[in-house]
Formats: structure tokens, sequence, C-alpha cells
């Protein structure tokens, strides 16, 4: 129920949230990935409702610098662009723009 407004049913009605949302961020092993999560998990629509990343680290720096402002804002930036160009301008919008397919891209689905 992303996005929807949640009103408690229990003896404290004033109690309520509008469009919730929840971000999940964790750090696993592929290992423990497999050990843990079942052809079930994947099956049953558990597992795509998490974006799994596998991120390796070129190299180990004992004292990283921190990332200039400059670099941040921009990012801030594009990813505003996409937000807007993904919400028709409308930030609060559910499912404005269709996800598709290319030729190529359904040929392999």
């Amino acid at each position: 129920m992303d996005g929807r407004d949640i009103v408690s049913l229990g003896i404290h009605v004033d109690d309520f949230t509008t469009r919730p949302h929840v971000a999940v961020i964790g750090h696993i092993t592929g290992h423990e990935l497999r050990e843990k999560s079942s052809e079930n998990d994947a099956a049953n629509g558990l597992l795509n409702r998490f974006v799994v990343l596998h991120v390796h680290r070129r190299c180990l720096v004992p004292l990283p610098t921190p990332t200039p402002e400059l670099v941040l804002d921009d990012l801030a930036a594009q990813m505003g662009d996409v937000i807007t160009a993904l919400t028709a301008g409308n930030p609060h919008a559910n499912n404005q723009v269709e996800v598709t397919l290319s030729d190529s891209a359904a040929s392999v689905w």
C-alpha cells in the first residue's frame, strides 16, 4: 500500500499517516544473500520489492575526503529532473508514467 493514507482502526482514530513510504538500507554478503533467500522469496515477489546491488570497492581509502558540495548539488539536481520527468511535474502524483520495455528487452523477457 505504498503511498496510500493509513488510518488507525483502533481506539485512537486520530492517529493517521498520509502518503507513507518506507526505505530499507542494509548490507549483506553475496553468500548470506544466497543462503538466506529462497526460491519462494523470488517467486512470491518479496525480493523484487528491494533494489539489490552488488558493489565492489576498487580500493580501500584510509582517510577519504568528503564529496564536494558542487558534486552533491549536481547529483541532487539530476535526481530532481528525473523525478519531475517521471511524475509529470507533480512529485505527489501516483504512477504518472508507464514503464515499458524496448523491443530488444521484450524479446529477452
